[in-house]
């Protein structure tokens, strides 16, 4: 009978964690740490196993499966291979991953940093010298520029790949972000710092090769993101506009701007304007305001027009629209709170 799926994980979890530093052990060993951590999920363990025992149980059904563990002579010992981190023992990202000259992979700096710190321990200690393997880290020309790109590189890389790998939805937000990741990518790629890669194709080491690698990437990726960034751009609606009239009405008989109203709202039964009040209508379509006014002029009525934009992210209208001071990359304009919350996006 198989233990449950959360005693599973409990499990695994923690050998993980043991693992990392232990490097190996036996069954009987992992089983006796364990239950001393985790007595209630070892008792459910048992009761689960009791056919073949819960030792046999993490050897035959737990450990032989783990991609990061191999048996030799019936010890378990750590081998991560090119899929797991060499120190946490976790499952790299197909991209993201640093590596040492021994061809071991990790996650980060910090996984590279605790497994050389580990190594240097076991190299000290007598009884498990046999547990230290060579670290070396890939100290050539560009191990700095790889360092750099990396940081950068682990930054952009999830941001591109949501975008890249599946459709998304023709709106402002996501095209903000698009243009900004755009913008980023560039700023790193272009920047100079890495032209010596780029022109060597990465062929001067391990480091450089690796860097060039990174830079193909997010290459690639400002391609695709080049690309969709047009189609939403084609995709989006042209800003919601409205032109707030004031009428003025006060100044002559109620009677008289009511029949006004009244005439152009028979005109236009689609409600292509609103009355806000008596003397204030908003229209929407520029040739319905042009017909209004030319009534209003006909009348002799005083009035003013001011032309107000629906801010693409709140949907609320400003009038702010003399400058370019809310406009952003995407040639939309923003009321003045969307454009502080999303600055960074803006030009």
């Amino acid at each position: 009978m198989k233990i449950s799926k959360k005693d599973y994980n409990t499990f695994m979890d923690w050998a993980q964690k043991y693992f990392r530093k232990a490097r190996e052990a036996t069954s009987d060993t992992v089983l006796e740490k364990f239950q001393k951590e985790y007595r209630t999920a070892t008792k459910r363990m048992k009761k689960h196993t009791k056919n073949i025992g819960l030792k046999a149980y993490i050897g035959r059904h737990i450990f032989r499966n783990s991609p990061w563990l191999k048996s030799v002579k019936g010890i378990w010992q750590v081998n991560p291979g090119e899929d797991f981190c060499a120190y946490c023992l976790n499952e790299l990202d197909k991209e993201i991953y640093l590596f040492d000259l021994n061809d071991h992979y990790y996650c980060d700096y910090e996984c590279m940093e605790e497994m050389f710190s580990l190594m240097s321990e076991l190299e000290d200690d007598e009884e498990k010298q046999h547990l230290a393997v060579e670290v070396e880290e890939p100290w050539d020309s560009y191990w700095s520029d790889c360092q750099m790109l990396f940081d950068q590189f682990r930054d952009l890389k999830p941001d591109s790949r949501y975008y890249v790998s599946k459709e998304v939805e023709a709106t402002a937000e996501n095209h903000l972000d698009i243009l900004l990741l755009i913008q980023r990518i560039k700023h790193v790629i272009y920047s100079g710092v890495y032209d010596s890669v780029w022109m060597n194709g990465g062929h001067d080491g391990p480091s450089a090769w690796h860097t060039y690698q990174m830079l193909q990437s997010l290459e690639k990726d400002l391609e695709k993101l080049q690309e969709l960034e047009e189609k939403m751009k084609d995709k989006r609606e042209p800003q919601k506009v409205v032109y707030r009239i004031w009428n003025f009405a006060s100044t002559l008989p109620e009677k008289r701007s009511r029949s006004m109203f009244n005439r152009l709202r028979r005109k236009y039964k689609c409600g292509e304007f609103k009355e806000v009040n008596a003397s204030l209508w908003d229209v929407e379509d520029e040739a319905v305001m042009q017909y209004i006014v030319g009534c209003f002029k006909d009348v002799r009525l005083p009035y003013s027009v001011e032309k107000q934009l629906y801010c693409e992210l709140c949907e609320k209208p400003y009038s702010n629209i003399e400058t370019n001071y809310n406009r952003g990359k995407d040639d939309y304009y923003y009321c003045d709170d969307c454009y502080r919350y999303y600055k960074d996006g803006f030009k």
